[in-house]
This record gives structure tokens, sequence and C-alpha cells, in this order.
């Protein structure tokens, strides 16, 4: 596959993963000021940036090549997220 051809179907998966992430960590939040909210938001899109460089690992495992991305994205950046949130709860 062109490298074009993976940025359109690795880009969305990213960018899901970026939002699912976000949602994630803004919900457990609750009620938080800007700087708390970015920095969830920048944790779950360095965790789906992870899942990124974790299909592009593990892409010959997977039986279609486009279900991967969609599956980890999304996963590592809410995983990210509720992470983002464990020091401000602790604290």
């Amino acid at each position: 596959m062109t490298p074009l051809g993976y940025f359109f179907f690795i880009a969305p998966a990213f960018l899901i993963g970026t939002v699912f992430g976000a949602l994630v960590a803004l919900a457990l939040g609750g009620s938080m000021n800007m700087k708390s909210a970015g920095r969830g938001v920048t944790f779950s899109a360095v965790g789906a940036a992870g899942g990124i460089v974790l299909y592009l690992l593990t892409a010959s495992w997977w039986n279609d090549p486009i279900v991967g991305p969609y599956m980890l994205c999304p996963f590592t950046g809410m995983a990210m997220g509720l992470i983002s949130q464990r020091r401000k709860r602790s604290g």
C-alpha cells in the first residue's frame, strides 16, 4: 500500500482515538479548568499516536489491515485519558 493510502485510513483513526480519549478525560474530570482539560486532550492525542505506532509494529498480525488502527487508537487514547486524570484524583 502506498504511504498516501496509509494516511487515508490512519488519520481518521487517530482523530477518533483522540476524541474518545478526550471525552473520557473530560467526563471523568467533572468541572475542571482549561489547564486540566488540556492535559486530558494532550494525553489522549499521545495515546492515539501510540496506537498508530503499535499498529504499525503489529500490522502483519491483523487479518484486515483497516480494523487494526480503528481498534488500537481509540483504546490507547481512552487509556491515556484515564491516566491523565489519575494524578488529579489521587492528589
